[in-house]
């Protein structure tokens, strides 16, 4: 079954042609409505009265509340709990949501009860926008740009639902026939590639050898979010927390440059075995071009790495601060930790001859 979310009474059209492609594909579909005010376009297979009512509360209560934002907390709240039930009981097999930032904040609230592997294809108008944030996505999100707004059923309109019919389809058809992720683990690791770091093309064949299914996570390009997603979920049973170029004292991270709030957090809280290296902590990531970087970064020694990225080297004082937030949180963690220092340099870029060696880098970070 292929679940439909969406505000019937502002996107009830585009969600009726979705279901029509898919059932025309002899999918079984079923429509939740999350809207609150206006009147829907078609009846839903889960009404939204059936949505609040499985929060305790009435459509009244709602309609009378005046806020959009809380009305739409609440209907969420109920939807969670409906899609968290056709998952447990195997019914579930994809979800796709429609919707503007009223919508696509619906659907993100929705499928953060649904574990990783489960389809979830949003076809939003602020897809790749600031409303995204990475923090309020599921690690394994399809997004489908709606491109135009989603008023009214142009060709254009069409096609890209058709795209988004097609992907949730198609993730159906292979999470159904796939293999069965529930109750599995993994070890986690996180890295930068090997351009950087190339611990993962000796650490990992050894790992696998010794029966370990290992995941790898490329926190230089902003996997540190689903890393610690994963940890929380309890997909991750242990962790090889090599590369912390993500962890960066807040005066950097409010300038812009890539930092995951709560890193090296999840995972003491979970109490599960943890081994650090500081890999990566010579420089910090800037996710844009050299002439929107803070002025006062673009005179220190700098690398770029393609279009998208530049690494930008660390102050020693910056070394040391992030030594002090690894020991702040390690310490405050549970379960069995470990910490090494690599005394060579923290990359391959903080080798003699490397565009980021210092050799004092090691002592100040110990």
């Amino acid at each position: 079954m292929i679940v439909i979310l969406g505000t019937l009474d502002t996107k009830g059209d585009k969600i009726a042609y979705i279901k029509q492609l898919l059932e025309a594909r002899g999918a079984k579909t079923l429509v939740i409505d999350g809207g609150v005010l206006g009147t829907p376009l078609f009846e839903a297979d889960i009404s939204r009265e059936e949505v609040i009512r499985s929060t305790g509360r009435g459509l009244g209560e709602i309609g009378s509340l005046g806020e959009e934002a809380e009305a739409i907390r609440i209907m969420a709240e109920g939807a969670s709990r409906i899609v968290a039930d056709l998952y447990s009981s195997g019914e579930l097999e994809g979800i796709i949501g429609v919707g503007g930032t009223m919508g696509t904040s619906l659907f993100l609230a929705v499928t953060a009860v649904l574990p990783v592997g489960v389809p979830k294809v949003v076809f939003s108008t602020t897809a790749f926008t600031s409303h995204l944030r990475p923090e309020l996505v599921p690690p394994d999100l399809i997004v489908i740009p709606a491109v135009s707004d989603v008023w009214g059923l142009s060709s254009l309109a069409r096609r890209m639902l058709e795209n988004a019919a097609g992907a949730v389809w198609g993730a159906a058809r292979m999470y159904r026939e796939g293999e069965d992720l529930r109750g599995k683990t993994f070890l986690g690791i996180t890295t930068l590639g090997i351009t950087a770091l190339r611990y993962v093309q000796w650490l990992t064949p050894a790992l696998e050898e010794m029966g370990y299914q290992v995941i790898m996570f490329h926190v230089g390009g902003g996997q540190g979010w689903p890393f610690e997603q994963l940890v929380g979920q309890g997909v991750i049973s242990g962790v090889l927390d090599l590369c912390l170029i993500d962890l960066c004292p807040g005066s950097v991270a409010e300038r812009g440059f890539l930092s995951v709030p709560g890193r090296l957090e999840t995972a003491g809280r979970k109490g599960i075995p943890q081994v650090i290296a500081p890999g990566g902590v010579d420089f910090f990531t800037w996710p844009g071009p050299l002439e929107a970087m803070p002025k006062d970064f673009r005179g220190r020694r700098k690398h770029q790495h393609n279009e998208l990225a530049w690494a930008v080297e660390r102050s020693l004082d910056e070394v040391a601060e992030a030594a002090e937030l690894v020991a702040a949180r390690l310490n405050k963690g549970q379960g069995p930790r470990a910490i090494v220092i690599p005394q060579l340099g923290f990359s391959e870029w903080d080798k003699p001859g490397g565009a980021f060696y210092d050799p004092e880098r090691s002592r100040v970070f110990t």
